[in-house]
């Protein structure tokens, strides 16, 4: 996601996450839960995003706006873990 996409989100928007607890860093789905635009770390905002495993567990990311897309996934934005994975699936 680019820095000014990411700097736009809101409370609600829906977004795919690579999750960092799982070793195959799949995409995730969540929803933005908070936002805090005065830790702004090189630029880009403070994004909390809610997500949810597969037992109902839930829990907030402040991942890097790099490891985020939009839900629903853009194809042709560029992303090396997504590339990554596809590799690896096939």
């Amino acid at each position: 996601m680019l820095k000014f996409q990411w700097n736009a989100l809101r409370h609600e928007n829906r977004v795919l996450v690579h999750d960092p607890a799982r070793a195959d860093m799949a995409l995730v789905p969540g929803a933005v839960v908070m936002t805090e635009s005065h830790r702004r770390r090189k630029g880009a905002d403070a994004v909390g995003i809610r997500v949810t495993d597969g037992s109902g567990t839930t829990r907030v990311l402040w991942p890097s706006y790099l490891t985020v897309h939009f839900d629903p996934l853009d194809p042709t934005e560029p992303c090396w873990r997504c590339e990554e994975i596809a590799t690896g699936a096939g």
